[in-house]
């Protein structure tokens, strides 16, 4: 059985959504790739010339990201393994991108909000995305990925409440120890 988790957004208050991941779900798996990957980025209002690789315009992108993400780390550690002759995973030649089905699915339900998720679900990694980047169109607004603030529940208890940097910090030390 593989550690269940959900990656989910949240504008403020409001539920965005999120993804929801069947294994590798403990901080330093699949979660530290997407965490790392968010605060490389900048979140922003309205996209500009040029920017297209280097921001994520809103918490509605910010989903699209992650569910992206998901699937390609997915599909490339399913696609390893299908070199394998002995493997029964099989890939179609013919498919110039591949995307493994299943692991990575489009999740709905704030976690936070129902405490049956938040108990059965090994982790629940909460980003949330400030207020006050919709608005003003003009003014830009945009705030360092990085510098969001991420909840984590294990099996619904809170174990985690601060930025995202800090949080892929702290396993950054744990991993440094451990080795």
């Amino acid at each position: 059985m593989g550690t269940r988790f959900v990656m989910f957004v949240k504008e403020g208050k409001e539920a965005i959504g999120g993804l929801y991941g069947q294994f590798d779900g403990y901080p330093e798996g699949f979660p530290k790739d997407l965490l790392s990957y968010v605060a490389r980025k900048k979140i922003v209002n309205g996209i500009q010339v040029g920017e297209y690789f280097n921001v994520i315009n809103g918490p509605d992108d910010l989903v699209a990201h992650l569910i992206t993400l998901g699937k390609i780390i997915h599909s490339n550690a399913c696609l390893e393994i299908a070199k394998d002759p002995e493997t029964k995973l099989k890939v179609d030649e013919n498919d110039e991108t591949p995307i493994a089905a299943g692991t990575i699915y489009a999740y709905n339900i704030d976690p936070e909000e129902d405490k049956e998720e938040m108990e059965w679900l090994d982790y629940v990694y909460i980003i949330e995305v400030p207020k006050h980047l919709r608005g003003n169109y003009n003014a830009r607004p945009s705030i360092d990925g990085g510098s969001l603030k991420l909840r984590v529940y294990n099996f619904g208890k809170k174990i985690y409440d601060g930025t995202i940097r800090e949080f892929l910090k702290k396993i950054e030390e744990k991993e440094k120890r451990e080795s």
